[in-house]
């Protein structure tokens, strides 16, 4: 057995910060425009490019997307009760690339470019993924020793 790679496959992070009023004021815009036409639109902002989805979804009014070298976002409208406001996930591609510092060096300067102030303790993981992969030649499947549905060929 060879282990062929082996790094976090996906992380999810909480972020303790709210977006300002001309982020959301941008945001609710495009998502208007991106409702009406019913597909993802881009979203400039201060320097940062998103695909903006027509929906939101978990508690978040808006979810955008980095693209492949970027992250997914999920921004929820400012509220001073509910400070968790923003949650970021890297996928797979994104860590494989480029690594974890990448992947906390780009949270960083996306949220700094967008105007949006936190501290270290402002961060919490909500789900991170770990894997192996490997190169077994002698790996064999035994159909025992896996729980299924009765009906599963």
């Amino acid at each position: 057995m060879t282990v062929v790679h082996r790094g976090f496959d996906t992380l999810t992070l909480a972020v303790k910060a709210t977006i300002g009023t001309s982020f959301f004021e941008t945001l609710q815009e495009a998502k208007d425009r991106a409702e009406k036409e019913r597909r993802d639109v881009q979203v400039d902002y201060r320097g940062i490019t998103f695909l903006l989805k027509p929906h939101g979804g978990a508690g978040y009014a808006f979810i955008a997307s980095g693209g492949k070298d970027g992250a997914n976002w999920a921004f929820k409208k400012p509220n001073a009760k509910d400070p968790w406001g923003i949650r970021v996930t890297f996928g797979s591609f994104f860590l494989a690339m480029y690594g974890l510092g990448a992947a906390k060096a780009h949270l960083d300067e996306t949220l700094g470019s967008l105007g949006i102030r936190f501290a270290a303790k402002d961060i919490s993981i909500g789900r991170a993924d770990y894997c192996v992969d490997i190169c077994a030649n002698e790996f064999a499947l035994e159909p025992d020793n896996f729980v299924m549905h009765s009906k599963t060929d």
